[in-house]
């Protein structure tokens, strides 16, 4: 079995992943922050790890990428 980080991370992930797709028919709308108004690139992003890991992201969809890391497949 994985050591209990990894599974708690992998369980994080799956949230993030189920709650994004709860929000597949979400219209767009540049600059918007919440579902209801519609979302862009970046609040959609905000959004979504806000609410399913109490994580706070912020900045443009390219402030974010370039905050990130690659992961292997």
């Amino acid at each position: 079995p994985a050591p209990r980080t990894q599974r708690a991370h992998s369980e994080r992930g799956r949230e993030v992943a189920m709650f994004a797709m709860s929000l597949l028919d979400t219209g767009y709308r540049f600059g918007g922050k919440n579902p209801e108004a519609g979302l862009d690139c970046s609040g959609m992003v905000s959004y979504i790890f806000d609410r399913a890991a109490g994580l706070r992201v912020s900045g443009s969809a390219a402030d974010i990428a370039r905050l990130g890391r690659p992961v292997e497949r």
